[in-house]
Parts: structure tokens; C-alpha cells; sequence
């Protein structure tokens, strides 16, 4: 028996320790230029389908505010609240703060291991400043991630001001893309959740096969032994 840290055990850790998985879709107006919206809806997805077995997921949407969950469940019963979703854009504002303390509450109240993900353009305008819910959210046990889509001016600052704080920052310049960064963030959370509350190993039976022949020669000396008197 051995202790396997979590990101070197793969399949061996899924659906042994629960993890919430909190998303927060910006929704506000600017996410409707170009192809931005399409792009977190593909992240999105691609989020859901790559969590590991035993994960939940609550969903949100926001702009000035939160608004939601959309779903709360494992994550094969979330992917229908995605649909529609461009129904709900609109807003000048984008409190990408609001939205990162809400979903660590969410993760808190909940008594899991979790994490928080906004997928988001970057073009925060209202609210607190991204960087201090984030700290505080990674100060208080739970980790965040940052998906960013499109070009917008306002996401280096944005991307700057995440990494600075202890967030993962995941740009994706188009909706291929957003989906195969989406997946890669979702691996990562799962693991840094567990770590953040002490769970970052499993344990492993491992059995290790017989050789007969050595079992045979070993045998054969023992009985010599006794032979022998010894």
C-alpha cells in the first residue's frame, strides 16, 4: 500500500474525493462581439466534459451581477443549461470580482473541496477589483481559474492582475481553442482543489505479481535449512 499524489494517480483517484466545481459565464454585452460568446460556450463544455468521475457543478452567469445556479449537479446534467445561453447576454457591466467571491462562497458553503472558473473576455468594469477577490479566495482554501476569450484591450490587465493574485490564467485567442484550454483547466483545478484541503494523495493497493521461480528456489533453501538443523 503506497500513497500516490493525486496528478500521478489519473483514473485511480476519480470519484474518491468529491469536487465542486463552480462556473461563472460572463454574459455581459460585450460578450456578444464576434465570436467571444460562441468561444466560452465551447470552453464551457469541453469544462464539463473533461471533469473526472465524481465531480459536481454549479453554474452561473453574470455581468454587473451573478445570476443563478443555472444547474447544480454532476456534470452530464449541466450541459443542457448551456443552451439558450446567449438569450441572457446583455449588461454594459462585467464584475468579474462580484462574480470570483460569489463562486468561493458557493465553494465554502458547500464543504468540498472545489474550485471557481470564470470564463470570461476579460473587460472587467464594475465591482471590486478581480485581484483582491482572488486572493482572497485562494487565501481562504479555494482556487481559481481564469479562461479568457477573444481579444478584448481590457484582458491583459486582467491577465496580469489574476497571475499576481495566485490564479490560472488559460487565454484562448478562438472557440478551438477555448475547448482544448477548458479541458486542460479542468484537469488542473480538480487536482489544486484537493491539494488546497490536504487531499492530494490516495491511497493505492498495489500488488506485486509472484515469481514462482524465485518462490521455488527460496522453498528449496528453507527446507535445506531444516535439513541441516539450523
Amino acid at each position: 500500500v503506497e500513497r500516490v499524489p493525486v496528478e500521478d494517480a489519473g483514473s485511480l483517484y476519480q470519484g474518491r474525493a468529491a469536487v465542486l466545481h463552480v462556473l461563472m459565464i460572463d454574459v455581459s454585452k460585450s460578450m456578444l462581439r464576434g465570436d467571444r460568446l460562441e468561444a466560452a460556450l465551447a470552453a464551457a463544455r469541453s469544462y464539463l466534459e473533461a471533469l473526472p468521475k465524481g465531480s459536481t457543478v454549479e453554474i452561473y452567469v453574470f455581468n454587473g451581477t451573478v445570476h443563478g445556479p443555472l444547474c447544480s449537479g454532476p456534470p452530464s446534467n449541466c450541459t443542457g443549461s448551456l443552451e439558450h445561453l446567449e438569450k441572457l447576454a446583455g449588461g454594459r457591466y462585467t464584475a468579474i470580482g462580484t462574480a470570483v467571491a460569489a463562486g468561493a462562497a458557493a465553494v465554502r458553503g458547500s464543504g468540498l473541496p472545489g474550485a471557481v472558473t470564470v470564463i470570461t473576455d476579460g473587460g472587467n468594469n464594475y465591482g471590486p477589483p478581480p485581484g483582491q477577490a482572488i486572493r482572497a479566495a485562494v487565501a481562504s482554501g479555494v482556487p481559481v481559474a481564469i479562461i479568457i476569450v477573444g481579444d478584448d484591450p481590457r484582458a491583459p490587465r486582467l491577465v496580469a492582475e489574476a497571475r499576481a493574485a495566485g490564479a490560472k490564467v488559460y487565454p484562448a485567442s478562438s472557440a478551438a481553442e477555448a475547448a482544448a484550454t477548458a479541458a486542460r483547466a479542468a484537469a488542473e483545478a480538480s487536482i489544486e482543489a484537493l491539494r488546497m484541503k490536504g487531499k492530494a494523495y490516495v491511497t493505492v493497493e498495489r500488488r506485486v505479481p509472484i515469481s514462482w521461480p524465485l518462490a521455488l528456489a527460496a522453498a528449496a533453501l528453507l527446507a535445506a535449512w531444516r535439513a541441516d538443523g539450523g
